[in-house]
């Protein structure tokens, strides 16, 4: 992955560098689940990078599943195609 995202403080694209979150309640239940968070290198903006987002997602809701036995996104989708 490259460590590059558009800030739109700086109006360009910059470096970031991450640092650690924690992600403690979803849905009213205790996940406690490690989130990445990027970070303008220049100005220290909060950024938005679509593949870390998604990777943070992907724990939050794997974490959510083993917690409740609740299937979130997959089994849900593949239902609805198969319809």
């Amino acid at each position: 992955m490259i460590n590059k995202a558009y800030c739109p403080v700086c109006e360009q694209e910059v470096k970031f560098k991450i640092k650690k979150g924690l992600i403690k309640e979803y849905k009213g239940v205790q996940v406690n689940v490690e989130e990445n968070i990027p970070y303008c290198s220049k100005c220290g903006t909060e950024l938005f990078v679509l593949e870390i987002e998604n990777n943070n997602l992907k724990r939050l809701y794997k974490r959510y599943e083993e917690l409740t036995g609740l299937v979130i996104m997959k089994d849900t989708i593949k239902s609805k195609l198969e319809r």
